[in-house]
């Protein structure tokens, strides 16, 4: 018998218990009403000519306040200090076309598409925000040509996932200043300057979410340089920490704590490099002890041919390798002390 039916009477309709039709209902009718959404969005353009400075004031957007599945857009130099008093809103794409914006919000916004950040100077994004996308795209994080910023000091939460655009248009510098980020999907940190205030064990809030996947942290394909410059306080974590370093690209990891902070990789680094020959450079100003316990090893990306990673050390911190190392490129130590332990 069917366990989706439960027969009543001659003539009684079937009653429904399996709990997944319910979820699959659910979900159509949430695509629906996405779909619906966004075909409804508007373009707004921030003008800053009404009477204050927030969202709802229409006089700021040239008329009409914007309303959920929108595209907003700061540009101009009117009110760059403004907040978002719209409740429940859901937002598409944010551009930033001019520097010295500063965002806050009374509310939780929810993020349906992408940051785009294209022109120099910093932009401040201080709202609390709900990611929606995931898997590929992610939300992106576009800063274009150093030394353009994005700082993103709002927490981020929900299911989605962030990636930091590569190439030549990801060359700018993106700060995850939040040190309590909840979100659950995987943190795809491209070319250009990562700046971040938290590692964490797994299902742990961090810079990088409380997901449980590998933190990418490199060019996937660009050739175009990282660095990535922690700036937080003692953190450990034991999510795999995957160093890209495709087409001669160079990943500078530098532990910068302004409190001398010691990082312990419990689950280790994983160099991948592959089409050209490509390059790990640890270092930074901390003067703490950096601890790779798990292994710094080099893997093969399917496709690609892979070349030796050189791992070159700067001072003045300790790298302590406490895990097997299998790189086939060269160890340099340039200053600072590298300890190999135990493997």
């Amino acid at each position: 018998m069917n366990d989706l039916l439960e027969p009543q009477s001659h003539h009684a309709s079937r009653k429904i218990t399996n709990p997944d039709f319910f979820a699959r209902v659910f979900m159509v009718a949430a695509s629906l009403l996405l779909a619906v959404g966004e075909a409804g969005a508007a373009s707004k353009t921030w003008s800053g000519a009404g009477a204050d400075d927030y969202w709802g004031t229409g006089g700021n957007w040239g008329g009409t306040a914007p309303s959920s599945w929108d595209t907003l857009t700061f540009s101009g130099a009117n009110r760059k200090a403004n907040t978002n008093d719209i409740p429940s809103l859901s937002i598409g794409s944010v551009t930033f076309s001019s520097a010295g914006w500063r965002i806050a919000s009374t509310n939780q916004i929810t993020k349906t598409n992408d940051f785009i950040y294209n022109v120099s100077g910093t932009n401040v994004w201080a709202v609390d925000t709900i990611l929606t996308l995931t898997g590929t795209p992610a939300s992106k994080f576009t800063a274009n040509n150093y030394p353009n910023r994005l700082e993103i000091v709002g927490q981020l939460s929900g299911p989605g996932a962030i990636t930091k655009t590569a190439g030549a248009n990801g060359k700018g510098s993106l700060f995850l200043a939040c040190p309590t980020n909840t979100f659950t999907g995987q943190p795809n940190l491209g070319t250009g300057q990562i700046d971040a205030t938290k590692f964490a064990p797994k299902g742990s809030p961090s810079s990088f979410g409380q997901g449980t996947a590998n933190i990418i942290i490199g060019s996937t394909g660009s050739g175009y340089p990282t660095t990535f410059n922690y700036v937080g306080s003692e953190s450990d974590t034991d999510r795999v920490i995957d160093l890209y370093t495709r087409d001669g690209a160079t990943v500078f990891f530098n532990n910068n704590s302004p409190d001398n902070a010691s990082l312990t990789f419990n689950a280790g680094w994983q160099a991948r490099g592959y089409n050209k020959d490509g390059f790990l450079v640890a270092g930074g100003s901390s003067t703490g002890t950096n601890a790779i316990n798990g292994p710094l090893k080099q893997i093969q990306v399917s496709g690609d041919s892979m070349r030796n990673v050189t791992f070159t050390m700067n001072g003045p911190g300790t790298w302590v390798l406490n895990g097997a190392g299998s790189l086939t490129g060269e160890t340099i130590v340039n200053s600072g002390v590298f300890v190999l332990g135990p493997t």
